[in-house]
């Protein structure tokens, strides 16, 4: 630099321009299905490996793609080009479905909540203080009511209910989400086994109450 303005001047090369990302809610359905999708596929890689809760974050993500497609885009179609797996089992695997080119964010939301759920009852048992483990239980919890919201007829749905409840210690919540389970599907065993537990417990928990009764009246 020189003369009598002072300082130093500077040349700037622009080696490389990227335009801003589009704001997601200016995305077209299938696009927010697709990023669902893709975060979904991450999160199974990672609970395929018992990374849950790595998985949780990315199905986390997932969900709110798909609401958002959902909310958006209320009769759209969202799902092109997806591939169809059957639904796995009820008790400890992930749903694996990717929806038909017709199915709407909610029905890829309600996979992803089940997901989700499926998630935080891996993750709370294993938690080392009773706070985390009952936290974890209430994210159960409240993901799989999600997807109740999503899919009332849902049967995975109402038994991850069933499992949080219990996991939280409200055998009495338990014991009616797991029923409501079997009105949808009355030969389902898995559910049929956590309700006998339950119940067990419940009788145990009664038993005790009555004796604790009677020697505080008897």
């Amino acid at each position: 630099g020189g003369g009598g303005g002072g300082g130093d001047a500077w040349a700037v090369h622009l080696l490389a321009f990227e335009p801003a990302p589009t704001a997601v809610w200016k995305l077209p359905a299938a696009e927010l299905c697709e990023l669902a999708l893709r975060h979904k596929r991450l999160g199974t890689q990672s609970f395929s490996i018992g990374l849950f809760d790595v998985a949780a974050v990315r199905y986390g993500r997932a969900c709110r793609f798909a609401v958002l497609a959902q909310r958006l885009y209320p009769t759209a179609s969202t799902e092109p080009n997806a591939d169809t797996d059957p639904a796995s089992s009820i008790t400890t695997d992930l749903d694996l479905r990717e929806t038909h080119a017709e199915a709407k964010g909610a029905a890829l939301a309600t996979v992803l909540y089940l997901n989700l759920a499926m998630c935080y009852l891996k993750l709370s048992p294993d938690m080392p203080t009773a706070p985390a483990r009952r936290w974890y239980a209430a994210r159960a919890l409240e993901s799989a009511k999600h997807a109740a919201q999503y899919d009332p007829t849902s049967i995975k749905a109402l038994y991850r209910q069933g499992c949080a409840h219990h996991l939280l210690g409200d055998l009495d919540s338990a014991k009616k989400a797991l029923q409501d389970a079997l009105t949808l599907d009355p030969s389902n065993k898995p559910v049929h086994a956590q309700l006998t537990t339950v119940t067990q417990k419940l009788a145990v928990h009664d038993a005790t109450m009555g004796t604790k009764l009677a020697s505080m009246f008897g």
